[in-house]
């Protein structure tokens, strides 16, 4: 062990010795490297393995590196790299190397090897990693996704990159992101191959296709295929074929056409597969707004206006009539028709890439005209974020207008509602109207059952708000002690109570209606509340033995407060056994460490 360890410490001695001559680093920092260096070293050879070992050793080489290259710019001194750097980034790999041998089912070192690699563009390196990974573990897909993009990116070989692809589809035959990924390499490789082309001819009429009355030999044909993209349509067509009726996966490569749609060769393999898409799903909602979506996003006409937002308003009638099109050709067809509806709202909630408020204004009244024209085909959870939007945008007699009657059955919106009519009502003076809306709210109660958690607690305190601004001390009582349950909302309730009617009264409503609520957070934060308060001594005892009586058995939080409030030795000592002996498992010992805390002071 010390023989293989005092070895590796002499294959340091050059890269010591050039640190401290070119100044990179003092006598004692070697020294100091030194000790570090061969204290990692005796772990690393040590007979029970550890990872974090090896991980600190590299970290620890990793910082090294980039405090020399620091001290390199500052000092604008950049010899002698071979016998530092080189020799510290061969180290790394030596030490990745030995932490993947053992680790292998790791993928974080792996990731973290090839991020290294990258950094420091070791092709060769990332090259063999890439291999070695994909032989232990290429039945996951996105390795080979990503060892293709490292072999195009810093490899730059296409062969390579498309070998690998290929070796992907037999392992893992027709997998959906492999087609897609591959289908996108493609079209780099055409792009790349293009702007090369541009740049050695230095003349972009002679990468077009040239003329088919030519008689071009077999590699001028295959370039022509490829510089087309060709080959990308062949992979689209494959993908088709085994997936004919996924619509979805199909828009994916749309999406990917539509990054190329500037180029000759993109537009063309952009429109052939929007082509295909129309052709083949008509009446698929989510292609309809897909192809409905390209039309807005993608700018094929020449409409050339110096105004943006005129361009802008352009792009968007022709998606709106993309849309028309395919309902017109699906009337019976509700997901279409709320597949509209959320092509519109998107438009809409997307226009703050387009600041100028008369393209949001179009906009909102376009899609105000949408749902008037769907109706009742509306689905309440599309006309739930509608009217979510509204009320942002204080549109609060448009909320209620849309709503209609559907607030009768349906508990979110009837909760939207609520908000409109209350935020319309703080506008107004009018005692009349509060108690409609009190009305509202009372209507609504069945339906608090049906709406999701944050809803119903919005519900709440929305409710104990009106009524706690309009002082209403009956009906605040009625929803913290009858309607609601919520502890939260109670306490509301109890502090606005203690300010308006004082201690002594809160605590009465709290012993007749409330002492029996079955929340032990609730008990908790009303003993803080009343203890803040000064209630008297006979009714805050009460209020102590309410809450261990009933939660006695699993709350520490209730016996230390207990405590703190009894000053007399003979009845602490009391309270104390009695919580030992009422406490269950693991409580007991919590508890003598938190009392032990409290007696203290800490």
């Amino acid at each position: 062990m010390a023989e293989y360890v005092h070895l590796q410490m002499e294959s340091m001695v050059t890269e010591f010795e050039q640190m401290e001559r070119v100044g990179l680093f003092t006598s004692k920092e070697v020294k100091a490297m030194v000790k570090k260096r061969r204290d990692f070293e005796y772990k690393l050879v040590q007979r029970q393995k550890q990872k974090k070992y090896y991980l600190s050793y590299i970290q620890y080489e990793i910082c090294v590196l980039n405090i020399v290259m620091g001290r390199r710019r500052k000092m604008k001194y950049y010899h002698k790299k071979e016998e530092i750097e080189y020799a510290i980034v061969q180290r790394i790999h030596k030490v990745f190397k030995a932490t993947l041998l053992r680790w292998s089912n790791d993928m974080d070192i792996w990731m973290s090897h090839a991020k290294f690699c990258l950094k420091w563009n070791k092709k060769i390196q990332l090259s063999k990693l890439c291999t070695k990974m994909l032989a232990l573990h290429g039945h996951q897909p996105r390795l080979w996704i990503l060892a293709a993009k490292w072999e195009f990116e810093c490899g730059q070989s296409e062969d390579n990159c498309r070998n690998l692809f290929l070796k992907a589809l037999q392992l893992h035959e027709n997998h959906k992101e492999i087609l897609r990924e591959y289908f996108r390499a493609e079209m780099l490789f055409v792009e790349k191959k293009r702007r090369r082309m541009l740049i050695l001819r230095n003349n972009a009429e002679h990468v077009e296709e040239e003329d088919d009355d030519e008689d071009d030999d077999e590699e001028k044909a295959k370039d022509k295929m490829l510089m087309s993209g060709g080959l990308a349509r062949i992979i689209y067509q494959m993908a088709r074929q085994v997936y004919p009726e996924d619509g979805e996966f199909a828009v994916e490569f749309a999406q990917v056409a539509k990054l190329f749609v500037q180029i000759p060769f993109g537009e063309k393999v952009f429109n052939a597969v929007r082509a295909d898409l129309r052709a083949s799903f008509p009446a698929d909602p989510q292609v309809c707004s897909a192809l409905a979506m390209f039309k807005v996003e993608v700018n094929q006409t020449n409409y050339t206006a110096m105004d943006k937002v005129m361009e802008q308003n352009h792009k968007d009638e022709q998606g709106y009539k993309e849309m028309e099109q395919a309902i017109d050709n699906n009337p019976d067809s509700e997901e279409m028709k709320n597949e509209y509806f959320q092509f519109g709202f998107q438009l809409l909630i997307t226009t703050k890439a387009h600041p100028n408020s008369s393209v949001s204004e179009q906009r909102f009244n376009k899609l105000l005209e949408i749902v008037d024209e769907i109706g009742s085909s509306l689905s309440n959870e599309n006309l739930t974020r509608l009217t979510k939007f509204l009320n942002s945008k204080a549109q609060y007699d448009v909320t209620v207008e849309k709503i209609g009657d559907r607030h009768v059955t349906n508990g979110e919106l009837a909760f939207i509602r609520l908000q409109a009519l209350t935020c319309k009502l703080d506008s107004s003076d009018d005692v009349k109207d509060g108690d409609v809306i009190n009305g509202e709210f009372v209507t609504s109660l069945p339906l608090v059952a049906g709406m999701c958690d944050e809803t119903r607690d919005a519900f709440w305190k929305l409710w104990m708000s009106r009524a706690l601004m309009e002082n209403d001390l009956v009906l605040a009582e009625k929803i913290a002690c009858e309607y609601c349950q919520v502890a939260d909302i109670q306490i509301c309730f109890v502090k606005w109570f203690v300010k308006v009617e004082g201690v002594e009264r809160a605590y009465q409503v709290y012993k007749n209606k409330m002492m029996r609520t079955n929340e032990v957070s609730f008990h908790e934060k009303i003993v803080k509340l009343f203890t803040s308060c000064n209630l008297n001594q006979t009714e805050a005892e009460q209020m102590h033995e309410n809450g261990v009586r009933i939660f006695g058995e699993t709350s520490v939080h209730l016996w230390i407060e207990y405590l703190k409030f009894t000053t007399k030795p003979i009845e602490r000592n009391r309270v104390y056994h009695r919580a030992q002996q009422t406490l269950e498992g693991t409580f007991v010992q919590d508890f003598e460490e938190a009392y032990n805390r409290v007696s203290t002071g800490n």
